[in-house]
């Protein structure tokens, strides 16, 4: 692992850690932005009004992302303007965000200081064993509480919320109390009151007496609500500033029902003990009265925010602690256990000089078949548990993931290929039946990153076989991919989780496994319309379809859309759709010129009443292209490896 280095007086910084959502696609992010701002154009007033100086209220590109098996969840990205402006007051108030976030002893995930440094490690590369670990986030220290920084501030407390519950501290806990109480806010980030940020600093009574547009608070509250079309009643999703806000408000929560309690005669880590991560609570009392009494704090407490409990995900429970999904998880990994015992090959009659060239595991006879069994086993235990799918996929693509690793670790060592290639060729085939299976399942962000790391690991060992069994694999995984396409279609509009999982198969493997027709049928593409996509999915299409120059009907198609996208807009400058779309489409590389400078002409006659001249079109173009990178990398030969490792590091929650 290599430690880097922060420069913790960059004042940009912020736009690369908390203003984008983890939940985007692979080829997105704020570096080109980042640079952009670093060394911009001052004298540009097209790109200052754009990007800089705007101080109209904007709207925010609104998508969804799967939530669960019956819901999805809308997640936001806000106008750039509005992230540079919020980047820029959280860094200059970055000492006194993290006193606001010092006060509660029931959070265990807050910000603490900002990030002096992290650690990068280079997840595909063997000398790491690529575990690629969960995770696998910034450690300033190596305490049970563990130190970390996957953003712009380092955190005290548990980077994953299983992290607590397999610790220690949990033990202790368990140990001394006997009964718990589990609950959370009811759709926390759409009630938070932007206002509430005043009431949780400085009190509600002399918030409102005392209103200054100067304050902390005040440009705060102001932002969050700009940034959402001046809407105060719900702050969006996704970005990590929204959670230092509502950390914020929280803590305020927190502190309220520990000095209620205290009033009361009962005190904290001796009475009970409350753990807060993010909007979930854990209550553990001696009894349920003491129980009851500190939920009624909470409701009391949170009302006076307008937040309130989800009372239909409220649990309750008495020693052990353990849950129906912790036994499941149990019996799953058991059975992938035993799975991998059964395969393993034994080397003890080997002199150990050989035993390195040697494969590691034994030829799997009938792939499918074994994959079934598994996945028959993996079903009963949801079924037995009353679980679903959701809790185990990503464990079962961990572990896989890891094993794979290993198998591309040991194959370079392996001088006689042809005759291990089919042990390895079988291998890889059984793990893509049950992977597709497991994705399939469950199709969220979290796991097509994983899959996405699964196929560039089996595109790697599959490149060291022989052809005819190079062959087999391909032709699994595009029958797999197929199904896969099939199903997310049934399933309505294409998702950021699925155009990540096309993103890294296309990579790796080009057009042998992913075929043009097969990415029409994806984005729903009939006669060349492309009028129903949005900025997302318009921008993968390209890099998926028209990256080479071809499909030149389709990009025309989508620059004729984006004309009228902004024609159909009253301004268009303050949405962030549009935005974003006006300047990745201006850098891709097979660029229809007229059309898009058409656009551009329309975008200043809806945003400032005039037609621009040839030579200011022109003048504007040309300054665009020359950026060649805002939001949306455009390179042909993406490097995926990379952009799954900063995926990871991103990852500083639970997602």
């Amino acid at each position: 692992m290599d430690k880097v280095i922060i420069k913790k007086h960059d004042t940009l910084r912020t736009l690369l850690t908390e203003t984008l959502p983890y939940e985007v696609p692979l080829i997105f992010s704020n570096i080109g932005f980042y640079k952009f701002l670093k060394k911009r154009d001052k004298a540009s007033y097209f790109f200052k009004d754009l990007l800089v100086e705007n101080k109209s209220p904007m709207i925010p590109f609104n998508y969804f992302i799967t939530k669960n098996e019956k819901s999805t969840r809308k997640i936001s990205i806000p106008h750039p303007i509005v992230q540079y402006e919020i980047g820029n007051l959280i860094h200059s108030n970055a000492e006194y965000i993290t006193y606001l976030c010092s006060k509660s002893n029931f959070s265990i995930r807050k910000p603490t200081a900002v990030a002096a440094y992290y650690y990068e490690s280079s997840p595909f590369d063997s000398q790491y064993n690529s575990e690629l670990k969960d995770d696998d986030v910034a450690q300033q220290d190596t305490n049970e509480d563990e130190k970390y920084s996957s953003s712009y501030f380092s955190y005290d407390g548990y980077t994953l919320l299983y992290k607590f519950f397999n610790s220690l501290k949990f033990q202790s806990i368990e140990k001394k109390f006997s009964y718990s109480l589990r609950f959370d806010i009811a759709k926390c980030f759409s009630s938070i009151y932007t206002h509430s940020i005043s009431w949780a600093i400085k009190g509600k009574d002399f918030s409102k007496e005392n209103l200054s547009s100067n304050s902390f608070d005040s440009k705060f509250d102001h932002l969050l609500m700009r940034m959402n079309d001046n809407e105060t009643n719900g702050i969006l999703i996704g970005p990590e500033f929204s959670r230092v806000f509502a950390e914020i408000i929280l803590q305020a929560i927190d502190v309220a029902v520990e000095r209620d309690l205290e009033e009361k005669g009962y005190r904290n880590n001796f009475d009970y003990v409350v753990k807060r991560y993010v909007d979930d609570y854990f209550v553990f009392t001696k009894n349920e009265n003491v129980g009851n009494i500190i939920y009624d704090s909470f409701i009391h407490e949170m009302a006076k925010f307008k937040l309130y409990i989800n009372e239909s995900k409220e649990q309750r429970e008495r020693r052990p602690f353990i849950t129906k999904l912790t036994i499941a998880k149990t019996h799953v990994l058991s059975e992938i256990s035993d799975f991998f015992k059964s395969i393993k090959r034994d080397k003890n009659h080997l002199p150990k000089n050989e035993w390195q060239t040697i494969p590691s595991i034994v030829f799997i006879y009938k792939p499918y078949t074994r994959s079934n069994t598994l996945i028959t086993k993996f079903k009963s235990i949801v079924k037995q548990n009353d679980t679903n799918y959701d809790a185990f996929s990503g464990l079962m693509m961990s572990v896989l993931r890891s094993r794979l690793q290993r198998i591309n670790n040991e194959i370079q060592y392996i001088t006689d290929i042809e005759t291990y290639s089919s042990t390895y060729r079988n291998f890889i085939i059984f793990n893509i039946d049950f992977l597709s299976f497991l994705f399939a399942m469950n199709i969220k962000s979290r796991t097509s990153h994983l899959m996405s790391q699964l196929i560039v690991i089996i595109g790697e060992i599959n490149a060291k076989l022989v052809k005819s069994d190079q062959d087999e694999v391909i032709k699994k995984l595009k029958d797999e991919t197929r199904i896969l396409i099939d199903i997310a279609v049934q399933n309505g509009k294409p998702r950021i989780e699925f155009i990540n999982f096309m993103i890294a198969v296309r990579s790796i493997f080009k057009d042998a496994v992913l075929d043009d027709e097969s990415i029409k049928h994806f984005y729903k593409i009939d006669n060349n319309m492309t009028s129903h996509l949005d900025y997302f999915e318009t921008c993968s299409c390209l890099q998926l379809l028209c990256n080479k120059n071809n499909n030149n009907n389709i990009v025309e198609s989508i620059y004729f859309s984006f004309h009228e996208k902004i024609n159909n807009t009253n301004n268009p400058r303050n949405h962030s759709e549009i935005a974003h779309l006006l300047l990745d489409l201006g850098t891709f590389p097979h660029i229809p010129i007229d059309i898009y400078k058409d656009a551009l002409k329309l975008y200043f006659h809806k945003t400032y009443g005039i037609y621009p001249t040839v030579q200011e079109v022109n003048a504007i173009y040309n300054k665009i292209r020359e950026r060649k990178l805002f939001f949306i990398d455009w390179n042909e030969s993406i490097n995926i490896k990379k952009l799954l490792q900063k995926k990871e590091m991103q990852r500083g929650y639970d997602s």
